[in-house]
């Protein structure tokens, strides 16, 4: 834990854990606010109102893929074996959330 870059495809990562503290933070924050965005549009009745505008629209579609990320990247965190270098560790880690991200 020297803060050697790791260049991966998808996320850069430094190995230093107060980086690694910080992305979860930041993912940790944005994945409330998506829950609490869809919970109020829920509870606020306008999840199903015909009429709303295409940008409440793409704003619902958008949590609801970061969320389905983040459930990749756990999935992931527990799965990946920890014997990988942490090269190989990164760039499977961030695959499959990046993957279903971008491609939605």
């Amino acid at each position: 834990m020297n803060g050697d870059p790791f260049l991966n495809n998808y996320v850069p990562i430094i190995d230093s854990a107060i980086f690694k503290i910080g992305v979860f933070i930041f993912f940790f924050a944005v994945l409330v606010f998506c829950l609490y965005f869809l919970y109020n549009l829920i509870f606020s009745k306008t999840l199903l109102d015909i009429n709303k505008s295409s940008y409440l629209i793409s704003l619902e579609v958008a949590a609801v893929v970061y969320i389905m990320s983040i459930i990749c990247f756990v999935i992931a965190y527990i799965k990946i074996p920890k014997s990988l270098s942490s090269s190989e560790y990164f760039e499977s880690l961030f695959w499959g959330g990046r993957a279903l991200a971008s491609d939605c």
